[in-house]
């Protein structure tokens, strides 16, 4: 799942231990990841997808970042 492949991505870049000094999340380089997904279809624009997302990704920042968030708002996306 996106869940899955995001925390994987996250971990290893903690895992690389890129040092980061001026960070007030962690001494290393982190990431934070928003995810959403759908089974495609032609009902639904894609630029949705990415609000979803991206949207997802601002409550991962929020919730102090070097997190992976999934997107609660993927059944509302807009339909072309």
């Amino acid at each position: 799942s996106a869940m899955i492949l995001a925390e994987q991505l996250r971990a290893e870049v903690q895992s690389l231990a890129i040092e980061h000094s001026a960070s007030s999340v962690a001494p290393v380089v982190t990431i934070s990841i928003g995810c959403a997904s759908i089974i495609p279809t032609a009902a639904y624009l894609p630029a949705s997808l990415t609000e979803a997302a991206d949207s997802a990704l601002y409550v991962a920042k929020k919730e102090g970042r070097n997190t992976v968030r999934l997107a609660s708002n993927v059944q509302n996306l807009s339909k072309a």
